[in-house]
C-alpha cells in the first residue's frame, strides 16, 4: 500500500480533499495498516525495523554474520515477516501489520534460508525452514497464528506446501528419514485426510479436481508405485492400484462423465481401470502385456481403453463400454493401425452392440467419400441422438439431437465433403442403448 493525497480541482463544483489524514482515520476505521521498513548498519550488524503510518516501531531484529535482512508486507492479510540471522540461525518471523504481534518464527540453520508463503483466499500462509539440518514445513493461519500442522523430518528434499482454494484443502511434499511422503490436510478444521509414501524413489504428486471433488495421489509405496483416489469432502479412498515399479501410475478423470481411470503396472503387467467418480465403483479394467501403457480416452457416453497383450504389435486390442454401467459395447484387435484412444481398421470384432431393442447402425459405403447413408431399425419408439466423433474423442457433429423416433426402419445422411480422411465414430444413443459403429473416411 502507497500514501498518497488525493485532490479533485477547485475549479469543479462540491470540492471534496483527501488530505493524508482522512486516509489515516479511513484506515484506522477499516483496521488498514502500512508498513514501512528500515535498515540500519552499527558496528557491522543490521537493526531492521518496522514501522507503522504513525512511525511508531512495530517490530524490529538485530541481523549478525553479514546477512543483510529481508522483508515484505502482504496488503490481504495484513501480515509482515522479516528474515534475518541471529548470530547462530538464519530465522524468518511474521507478524500482524496491525500492532507487530509476532504470530510465528522459525528456523534453525545456518545454510537455509527459510520461505513464507501467504495465501490470501484461504487465509493461511506457511514456513519452510531448516530446523537443525533437518528441512521442515508449518501452516498457520493467519488471523491468529495458530499452528494447524508441521512435518518432516528429512534432509533429501525441501518439503513443498500446495494450497487449493476451491475444495479449501492443503497438501505437503516432505521427507520423513529416509521415506518421500505426502499429506493432505482440510483447511477448515486441520484434519489430516490421507498420507502416503514410505519409499524413496519417487516424489509423491497430487492432483486436486475441484469439478469432481476428488484429489489422487501417486507415491513410492516402499516395494511398487502407486496411485490413490479420495473424496475431497472427508478423505475417504475411493481406489488404489499398482504394484509393480516398470512406470508411475497415470490417472485421468472426466468430469462430464463423471468418472476417472488408473493405469497401472499391475506385477505381471500393464493394465488399465475405469471408475465412478461418485463411489469409486470399478466399471472396466484391461490389459496384460509390458510394452505399452494403456490408454484410456473419453468420448459422447462412452470410454475405451487401448492395450497391449504381447510384445506382438498385431495383438494391440481395443475395448469400447458404457459410461452409465461398464457394459462392452465393442472390443477388437487393432493391430498396428490402432490410434489413441480408438482403433484403427479392425481384424476381428467380438462384443458388439451389446444392447437390447435396436438393429445397430448399418454405414454405406464405408469407407466413404461425400455422402453416406446411416441407417438404423429401433424395436419400439424412443428418444434418439446421433453424434459423430474423431479418432481423437473430439465432438464433430450432431446428426439427430434428442428426437422422438417410431419403431421402425429410419435413415439419415451425412455429408462427409469437409472431412479429413481418417476413422470416425457414430454415437447412437437413447434412454437405453449406446450403439458405436466405425466409419472411415478415404478420398
Amino acid at each position: 500500500m502507497k500514501l498518497f493525497k488525493k485532490e479533485i480541482s477547485p475549479e469543479r463544483n462540491g470540492i471534496i480533499k483527501f488530505s493524508l489524514i482522512a486516509v489515516l482515520c479511513l484506515q484506522a476505521l477499516f483496521s488498514i495498516s502500512q508498513v514501512t521498513f528500515d535498515v540500519t548498519v552499527d558496528n557491522g550488524k543490521y537493526q531492521i525495523r518496522a514501522l507503522n503510518l504513525s512511525g511508531e516501531v512495530i517490530a524490529s531484529r538485530e541481523s549478525h554474520n553479514g546477512f543483510w535482512p529481508i522483508y515484505q508486507y502482504n496488503n490481504t492479510l495484513d501480515l509482515f515477516w522479516i528474515k534475518w540471522n541471529n548470530g547462530s540461525h538464519i530465522r524468518v518471523a511474521v507478524f500482524s501489520g496491525v500492532n507487530g504481534g509476532l504470530l510465528a518464527s522459525r528456523g534453525g540453520g545456518n545454510d537455509f534460508i527459510p520461505s513464507v508463503t501467504f495465501n490470501d483466499e484461504l487465509g493461511l500462509f506457511s514456513i519452510v525452514f531448516d530446523n537443525n539440518y533437518r528441512y521442515r514445513a508449518a501452516v498457520f493461519r493467519a488471523s491468529n497464528g495458530a499452528r494447524i500442522v508441521t512435518v518432516g523430518n528429512g534432509t533429501l528434499f525441501v518439503p513443498v506446501v500446495q494450497f487449493n482454494e476451491e475444495l479449501g484443502l492443503f497438501s505437503i511434499k516432505y521427507a520423513w528419514d529416509e521415506n518421500f511422503k505426502i499429506a493432505v490436510f482440510r483447511v477448515s478444521d486441520g484434519t489430516r485426510l490421507a498420507t502416503k509414501g514410505l519409499g524413496r524413489f519417487l516424489i509423491p504428486g497430487i492432483q486436486f479436481i475441484e469439478e469432481l471433488g476428488l484429489f489422487s495421489l501417486h507415491y513410492d509405496n516402499g516395494d511398487s508405485y502407486k496411485a490413490a483416489v479420495f473424496r475431497a469432502s472427508d478423505g475417504d479412498l475411493l481406489s488404489t492400484r499398482g504394484i509393480g515399479r516398470n512406470f508411475v501410475p497415470v490417472i485421468r478423470f472426466n468430469d462430464g462423465l463423471q468418472l476417472y481411470s488408473i493405469s497401472f503396472d499391475n506385477g505381471s503387467g500393464y493394465r488399465a481401470a475405469v471408475f465412478r467418480a461418485s463411489d469409486g465403483y470399478r466399471l472396466a479394467s484391461r490389459g496384460g502385456g509390458v510394452d505399452i501403457i494403456p490408454n484410456v480416452c473419453f468420448f459422447g457416453q462412452s470410454f475405451e481403453i487401448f492395450w497391449h497383450v504381447s510384445f506382438d504389435f498385431t495383438k494391440r486390442r481395443s475395448a469400447i463400454f458404457n459410461a452409465n454401467n461398464g457394459n462392452l459395447l465393442l472390443q477388437e484387435t487393432c493391430g498396428t493401425s490402432c490410434a489413441c484412444g480408438f482403433p484403427g481398421t479392425a481384424i476381428m470384432t467380438s462384443g458388439k452392440n451389446i444392447l437390447m431393442d435396436s438393429k445397430g447402425l448399418k454405414i454405406h459405403p464405408n469407407p466413404g467419400v461425400k455422402m453416406v447413408n446411416i441407417s438404423y431399425e429401433l424395436t419400439k419408439e424412443k428418444q434418439v441422438t446421433i453424434t459423430l466423433f474423431d479418432s481423437t474423442g473430439k465432438l464433430i457433429n450432431i446428426l439427430v439431437e434428442n428426437q422422438p423416433q417410431l419403431s421402425g426402419q429410419h435413415q439419415i445422411e451425412l455429408d462427409a465433403t469437409d472431412l479429413p480422411n481418417g476413422i470416425y465414430y457414430l454415437n447412437l444413443q437413447s434412454d437405453e442403448d449406446n450403439i458405436i459403429e466405425k466409419l472411415m473416411i478415404a478420398k
